[in-house]
């Protein structure tokens, strides 16, 4: 009795307001060279955004970086979770690498990598025009990050019986105090 109000959703009308959009012509050219188009179209985007992030990186510096998140138990999954957000797989690779220098905790690893996406939100700006759907969509995806990467981090902590500092570290406004320790 509902039905009526549901739209059927056809994948063939996306694709031709897509091919429409980036003026590729698919019903004239053919589908090969028209994904060949997409694809190159695409390729390019990935590239200067790779190289954007080089640069930025090559600047700030992962040494720099790593020293943001070093003692810092509730911040380093909120920064871990945003260089996750990096449309790249070059995020992955710079928060792994903190992670096995022990840079940054197993709790901010999972953040970041649980908002690393690849390229897959690069792909999503430029092919979905609803651009407060995207932001809702990346909130999301960085709270579920976040609170995950926290909540990881409180229970080893817990645990482990040592203080959760919400700042860093002994400076910071201490959210849990085991009776035994006193700083």
């Amino acid at each position: 009795k509902g039905d009526e109000n549901i739209v059927p959703f056809s994948f063939e009308d996306e694709i031709k307001d897509l091919c429409k959009e980036e003026h590729c012509h698919c019903n004239e050219s053919g589908i090969i060279k028209s994904a060949l188009k997409h694809t190159i179209n695409i390729f390019f985007f990935i590239i200067l955004v790779t190289f954007i992030i080089n640069i930025a990186v090559h600047f700030v510096g992962e040494e720099n970086i790593s020293k943001i998140l070093m003692d810092k138990p509730i911040i380093g999954p909120i920064i871990s979770a945003l260089i996750g957000l990096i449309p790249n797989c070059a995020a992955s690779v710079i928060l792994t690498n903190m992670y096995l220098q022990k840079v940054i905790s197993a709790s901010s690893l999972i953040a970041g990598l649980l908002t690393g996406a690849g390229v897959g939100l690069a792909v999503l700006f430029k092919t979905n025009k609803g651009i407060k759907n995207n932001i809702k969509i990346v909130s999301l995806l960085y709270t579920i990050g976040v609170i995950s990467g926290i909540i990881l981090e409180i229970i080893y902590h817990i645990k482990n019986k040592i203080p959760v500092h919400f700042l860093s570290g002994r400076k910071g406004i201490c959210l849990l105090m085991p009776k035994r320790q006193q700083f």
